[in-house]
């Protein structure tokens, strides 16, 4: 399945970064890219229209995740992920390295500064 969503993504930002009306917008994917050749694919891409390319690393604890997923079990906001899934997902998460330059965002506080550099 994350294959098929990966290249629904690829596609719809190729389409957002083509010629149009909107240029000078950002394209924003919000995606885990968990290994490093998935965030690779989107520098490429980004660099295939000329366009630049910033990798905003949201820095959350284990502990965090996984409270956050027994609220939202509760809450019901979002689609619920199975146990196995995060667990195999958290298992296998590759850090951004120090040469891919990552915005390490890990409070509130860090996110409102990645907006407004952003300006979304």
């Amino acid at each position: 399945m994350w294959r098929r969503t990966h290249e629904i993504a690829t596609t719809e930002a190729r389409t957002q970064l083509l010629p149009n009306d909107s240029a000078g917008q950002n394209v924003i994917v919000d995606d885990t890219s968990s290994p490093r050749f998935l965030r690779d694919g989107w520098r490429s891409l980004a660099a295939q229209f000329g366009v630049g390319f910033v990798l905003v690393y949201l820095d959350v604890d284990h502990a965090t995740i996984r409270r956050r997923q027994a609220e939202n079990r509760v809450s019901q906001r979002r689609r619920d992920v199975a146990d196995a899934v995060l667990e195999e997902h958290l298992a296998g998460f590759e850090p951004p390295e120090p040469d891919e330059a990552a915005v390490r965002v890990t409070s509130v506080e860090d996110l409102a500064q990645v907006l407004k550099y952003l300006t979304i």
